[in-house]
């Protein structure tokens, strides 16, 4: 009696109210025209087309635009809006720096905001000049123009520096009346050429240099002080050039 009271009862409730399903608001997402993500660094003077399509498909949501800094929608030439507002295009200039730009797009009484920060890099560089200019052409004559072209062959810019103070140092002493003799000029440029630089690296340019002053001084061009010192010159002016 009992138990068929109770199924009775049972019977009689009213059933449980079945859930409401959740109410799904809009999503805010954007992204360059055709879906691709937008980039956290262009390069100036560039323009970005944005979208917002990939956002709620509620056909009645509406979609506005947020960018800062506002200087940048000063003109209307720099974005325009396409369709029901779910394109943006904006030019965001040559200034660099730093831009936010957000879409806020709201269904019903529900809204969802969505923002990217792109950093507006420098423009791309021009493209090398595929004819660089050459080396200046250097105006040397005689021993100045053997010693430059003689030093370039070997092409050590910094032992050019060194050989070239040490002819000027040689031309010096020779001013100075320290070396009075052709025999005493030439063994203090050998040792001195040895101190700076290296015997076998620079041993071309030696000879050379050698067989210019051997000439010389089989013409008679070193009988007096100055005649001694305008070679050793030349040679630190034609080191001087190849050390440029």
């Amino acid at each position: 009696m009992i138990s068929t009271l109770l199924l009775s009862l049972i019977l009689c409730q009213p059933a449980p109210p079945k859930p409401v399903p959740a109410m799904v608001g809009p999503k805010a997402v954007i992204t360059l025209r055709g879906g691709k993500p937008i980039p956290a660094k262009i390069e100036a003077n560039r323009t970005l087309f944005l979208s917002a399509k990939k956002s709620s498909k509620d056909p009645e949501c509406i979609v506005k635009w947020v960018v800062f800094p506002p200087s940048l929608l000063a003109d209307p030439e720099n974005f325009s809006k396409f369709e029901d507002g779910t394109e943006f295009v904006l030019n965001v200039g040559p200034v660099e720096q730093e831009i936010l730009i957000g879409a806020a797009v709201s269904g019903g009484k529900q809204v969802d905001i969505v923002a990217v920060t792109i950093i507006v890099g420098k423009g791309p560089r021009p493209p090398p000049d595929p004819n660089p200019p050459g080396p200046k052409p250097v105006d040397l004559t005689g021993i100045a123009k053997a010693s430059y072209d003689a030093a370039r062959v070997i092409g050590n810019k910094s032992d050019c520096a060194k050989l070239a103070k040490t002819q000027r140092g040689i031309a010096s002493a020779i001013a100075a009346g320290g070396l009075t003799d052709a025999a005493a000029v030439l063994q203090a440029w050998r040792e001195a050429n040895r101190a700076a630089v290296s015997a076998m690296t620079w041993a071309a340019w030696g000879m050379a240099m050698k067989t210019e002053l051997e000439t010389l001084n089989a013409a008679g061009q070193f009988s007096t002080k100055a005649q001694w010192q305008a070679p050793f010159v030349a040679m630190a002016e034609g080191l001087e050039a190849a050390a440029q």
